[in-house]
């Protein structure tokens, strides 16, 4: 997301600020004083001292499930669901509270969504510049087993198929 954002020549996309900059909010005002618009996109924007109170928010909704089994595949340990559902639940609030664009985490990385993104970001004020979405969504293919996609003989079998 904040490389899409990055996109708009007067935006600046930045991510995960708080988790790498002790000094994060002033670096963001910081920021402001530079760019016309800057792009936060950060998995603590709702903690309540991680809320810029005038920016415009977007919530990005995942199943608690889902993010219990990844962190539990991460990290080589079980992770239970249910502190996924107790942080869920307080998103949920939040983007209420706060009027967030919600978006499911499932149908993110799809063109109709980011364009719906792009204009509640930018209160359409910006053409959504669909052809580099486009190319930066093809970018974000990634292969898992690459061996088997990518072997000779899945090459040859493609090979027959396109020629």
């Amino acid at each position: 997301m904040s490389i899409m954002f990055s996109l708009e020549a007067d935006c600046i996309g930045i991510h995960e600020q708080a988790a790498t900059d002790p000094a994060w909010v002033q670096t963001i005002e910081n920021l402001r004083d530079r760019w016309q618009y800057v792009a936060d996109c950060s998995t603590y924007g709702y903690f309540p001292k991680a809320t810029v109170s005038d920016s415009i928010k977007v919530y990005v909704k995942k199943e608690p499930v889902s993010s219990a089994a990844e962190c539990t595949e991460k990290f080589g340990y079980f992770v239970d669901s249910n502190g996924f559902k107790n942080i869920r639940s307080y998103a949920d609030q939040w983007a209420s509270e706060h009027g967030a664009l919600t978006i499911d985490e499932g149908q993110l990385f799809r063109m109709d969504t980011l364009e719906k993104v792009w204009v509640y970001c930018f209160r359409g004020a910006r053409q959504f510049p669909s052809e580099k979405v486009s190319r930066l969504l093809t970018m974000n293919v990634q292969r898992h087993e690459p061996e088997k996609v990518f072997s000779i003989e899945n090459g040859q079998r493609l090979a027959k198929e396109v020629f």
